[in-house]
């Protein structure tokens, strides 16, 4: 079970085919996966090619984002906030996995924490992302 491997070591070894792909604290595996490998098989999270990361980022390298790494916003565009619309909000509880249509066609995750008394989210709403670009993981390989 990977919280149970993430809550109860010192250091974690990620297995890819019989070799060790990413060696490392638990924090370290998780928040700066090495390759997409690592990032999926640890979490869940939005991959970014380099073509794309180029258009969002201005960075010619293959970036993640972790979903409870982006925020909703306002839907007015900025520098680090693009215009999307909500696809499906998934209920689980706790949390809400929610399922953005950006503007440019990408489709990326985004969790929030479920809130009774809070705004809720509805499929159709337009939203702004906000990516914060301290959480946005570089990928080595």
């Amino acid at each position: 079970d990977q919280d149970e491997a993430l809550s109860l070591s010192d250091r974690v070894a990620v297995f890819n085919k019989g070799a060790i792909v990413q060696l490392g604290t638990p924090q370290d595996v998780y928040n700066k996966p090495a390759d997409k490998f690592v990032a999926d098989f640890v979490g869940s999270s939005n991959f970014f090619p380099k073509n794309e990361a180029k258009e969002f980022f201005g960075v010619d390298q293959e970036l993640i984002v972790r979903p409870e790494n982006i925020l909703l916003v306002a839907p007015k565009k900025s520098k680090n906030v693009f215009l999307g619309e909500i696809a499906e909000v998934i209920f689980l509880g706790d949390l809400n996995r929610v399922l953005i249509r950006l503007e440019s066609g990408k489709e990326i995750f985004v969790t929030e924490v479920s809130n009774a008394s809070g705004e809720q989210r509805k499929r159709g709403q337009q939203v702004g992302v906000e990516f914060d670009s301290e959480l946005v993981s570089r990928l080595t390989r």
